[in-house]
């Protein structure tokens, strides 16, 4: 077994570095003869990212790019690369601001041992850096005939999450361990038509629709800061803007393009238009009435200091 964990940069030296150190911690845990490198995919940085690598970590490798990569197209030129160039055997698709489980990568290799074949993608538990206790995310399940994802225990304790694996129908790129055999079934990730957001959820569904299975493990757990993640609009011009970016995952053409490649009913597209406009309402009033609402919570806060 030979593992490739594929990390997409675009500047962020500083999550890098700090990402790398969690990482290596947990490689070095798992005490395993199984190979375990790691990939970077420098998509054009400007911050000296290659270099600081470089220095604190030599056992790295890394391949660049000019900036118009974007995530799905790291993501693919990193997984032929680590397939075919280093002979992985799985690659894992990783983010450079994330910090996992010191067992994680222990339970991992347990996990692909025990597989009766490696036509199985194995996904983590996300769970939030801010707030370690509780799940963002453990893929999710989505609903052909409405066009609705769901997340599998979002916002739930870790403690609460009852199963130890779940069945799901997608997954975020973000600790996601997928075989060379699955990769050659279902192909390359479509940096076309998905170049960012979506790249993910199109490789599951294709996957899906090919009869393999992704699995969940809530033993594979991560944290992710959020907040370094996503678009957050502080103005209506800013936030209109969100669904014609296309580094935004409410940008109109390709969550429209997702739908028809994949052939969700006409009823999905107006509940798709639904969602936008319940968004952009959620929106207006969060950059609207912000300020108000922050002075409230802070004024709730003291006296509940004050007035225990």
């Amino acid at each position: 077994m030979n593992i490739v964990v594929l990390i997409p940069i675009h500047n962020g030296v500083d999550s890098t570095i700090s990402g790398l150190d969690s990482l290596y911690k947990s490689i070095a845990y798992s005490r395993s003869n199984i190979k375990i490198r790691v990939l970077i995919i420098d998509d054009g940085s400007t911050d000296e990212s290659c270099k600081m690598i470089k220095k604190y970590f030599q056992d790295v490798e890394i391949i660049q790019g000019d900036g118009t990569l974007w995530w799905t197209g790291a993501i693919e030129e990193g997984s032929r690369y680590a397939f075919y160039r280093m002979k992985a055997s799985h690659i894992l698709l990783w983010n450079n601001d994330i910090q996992p489980h010191q067992l994680y990568m222990q339970n991992l290799i347990k996990i692909i041992h025990s597989l009766s074949d490696q036509y199985r993608i194995i996904c983590s538990t996300i769970m939030y850096k801010e707030n370690p206790q509780v799940v963002y995310s453990m893929g999710g399940r989505i609903d052909k005939k409405t066009g609705a994802f769901s997340i599998l225990n979002k916002n739930m304790s870790i403690d609460s999450v009852d199963e130890s694996i779940y069945n799901v129908d997608y997954f975020g790129g973000m600790g996601t361990c997928i075989s060379k055999e699955i990769y050659e079934t279902v192909g390359q990730f479509d940096r076309i038509n998905f170049p960012h957001y979506k790249g993910d959820y199109d490789y599951a569904m294709r996957a899906g629709k090919l009869g393999i299975k992704m699995n969940a493990h809530r033993i594979l757990q991560i944290w992710n800061d959020k907040k370094s993640s996503g678009i957050t609009p502080s103005t209506l011009i800013g936030m209109l803007k969100m669904y014609f970016n296309e580094k935004s995952p409410f940008y109109i053409k390709r969550n429209l393009l997702f739908y028809k490649k994949h052939e969700f009913p006409p009823s999905a597209y107006i509940n798709l238009i639904i969602r936008f406009m319940n968004n952009i309402i959620g929106h207006s009033i969060r950059i609207l009435l912000g300020p108000t609402i922050y002075k409230y919570n802070q004024k709730y806060k003291l006296k509940q200091i004050v007035e225990p």
